[in-house]
């Protein structure tokens, strides 16, 4: 390299030189300026990937609802797996009950299987008033 590109190459562009008078008075380069714009541009980026992510997890959300409600099993079986052991002791209990009504004779396990029917139509009754009362106490 000669003398004169050396000290070409180490002096500012013209673009860095330049100085601009904004509105205010105020002075700035346009580098400045460029990096400004960049900053505001990444900004920009950053918040569009966050409303981007957003809208894949609400959407994600609306898939697993959708499925839950075409498919009742899986919505049963999480429901129920969220009871866990006490499930267990539930069907223990009734399966313990209806052996033990099996071992009576014919008219009597018919009078019991009655009084057994109306005492689970009963808890079901009591389970949808507390479903109710729920609902209406989150609504709230």
């Amino acid at each position: 390299m000669t003398d004169s590109s050396k000290k070409e190459s180490q002096l500012p562009s013209e673009d860095e030189t330049k100085i601009l008078d904004t509105d205010h008075g105020n002075q700035e380069t346009i580098s400045d300026r460029v990096k400004e714009a960049g900053q505001s541009f990444k900004g920009m980026i950053n918040s569009l990937g966050d409303k981007a992510k957003t809208i894949t997890e609400k959407t994600q959300e609306l898939k697993d609802k959708s499925v839950e409600s075409i498919d009742p099993t899986r919505r049963d079986a999480r429901d129920i797996q969220t009871l866990g052991t006490k499930v267990e002791t539930i069907i223990a209990v009734f399966e313990e009950t209806m052996m033990h009504i099996e071992r009576q004779e014919y008219n009597e396990q018919e009078k019991l299987l009655n009084g057994y029917k109306k005492l689970l139509e009963e808890q079901i009754n009591v389970i949808r008033s507390r479903l109710e009362l729920v609902k209406r106490l989150s609504q709230k």
